[in-house]
């Protein structure tokens, strides 16, 4: 049988090949231990096989196994290594802008998630018709209630109704365009990717009034990335649909969901529930 200096010698061998990167005193503190432990072993009483080797040699492996396990690598039940993932990298992660609103406080405009990003999501309107990212502009009022809403929300004063909402207890966005003539705001919501790859998003979109003073026509609903369109929906008065896609994002690229009032803004109140999960 090997003498505890033999493991030590050779678990030191080993590791220099295998291991590496590892710090030396990190090592040398590790196989000190090792020998401390054996050490007090030898002066204990105790049962026959608590002997020095087999306990010198447990610790030994029980070093082994932390200096590993600290360098990245794995050993299963067979003594293969190999290395592992983050245990991060794997963890799924969604976001629902109805749970993550008003999360700041004060409030912001672009707002935090839940996971703590600053800067996930906005609340924006367009200049106009033209959807172009790069001319959006960020809802500057906030009121905790709106009382023409009933619920906390982002707005623009200058155009009536133009907002985006939450309502106490209720998971979901709310939604209003601005139109005055052939003139039109769109209502946005974005989501600003803090992750690069596939993410799937989920929702229903609903047109909430059941009753109207005026006639009224379609809105259109979609859900952008960028300039490029991933979803397009039309809805009539007190009409709903679902949605369902799945797209690719880098860190940085922003998904935008927008309400388009269509011909007139006139009873298009928008009731949207998403997630977006990775």
């Amino acid at each position: 049988m090997r003498s505890d200096e033999d493991v030590e010698r050779l678990l030191e061998d080993w590791l220099t090949d295998e291991a590496q990167p590892m710090p030396h005193e990190v090592l040398e503190g590790a196989l000190e231990a090792v020998g401390r432990t054996s050490q007090e072993v030898r002066r204990r009483a105790g049962p026959v096989w608590l002997g020095s080797r087999p306990v010198g040699l447990l610790a030994a492996v029980a070093v082994l196994i932390l200096v590993v396990v600290a360098g990245g690598l794995t050993v299963d039940l067979i003594g293969s290594i190999g290395p592992t993932e983050s245990a991060s990298a794997g963890i799924p992660q969604t976001w629902d802008p109805a749970a993550d609103f008003g999360l700041a406080s004060p409030r912001q405009n672009p707002g935090p998630d839940q996971y703590g990003n600053p800067a996930v999501w906005s609340y924006l309107r367009t200049p106009g018709a033209e959807h172009d990212p790069s001319t959006y502009f960020l809802l500057p009022d906030f009121a905790d209630p709106l009382p023409t809403f009933g619920g906390e929300t982002w707005y623009d004063s200058d155009y009536v109704n133009l907002l985006i909402g939450r309502r106490a207890a209720e998971d979901a966005i709310y939604m209003h365009p601005w139109s005055d003539g052939a003139i039109r705001k769109d209502a946005i919501l974005g989501w600003t990717s803090p992750i690069a790859g596939r993410v799937t998003v989920e929702g229903t979109v609903a047109r909430t009034q059941h009753s109207c003073p005026a006639d009224v026509g379609d809105i259109i609903f979609s859900v952008e990335r960028g300039i490029a369109s991933l979803e397009r929906i039309e809805l009539g008065f007190a009409q709903n649909a679902e949605f369902s896609l799945t797209t690719s994002v880098t860190v940085g690229e922003s998904l935008y969901f927008i309400v388009d009032p269509d011909a007139d803004a006139n009873c298009d109140l928008t009731e949207l529930r998403v997630t977006i999960s990775h």
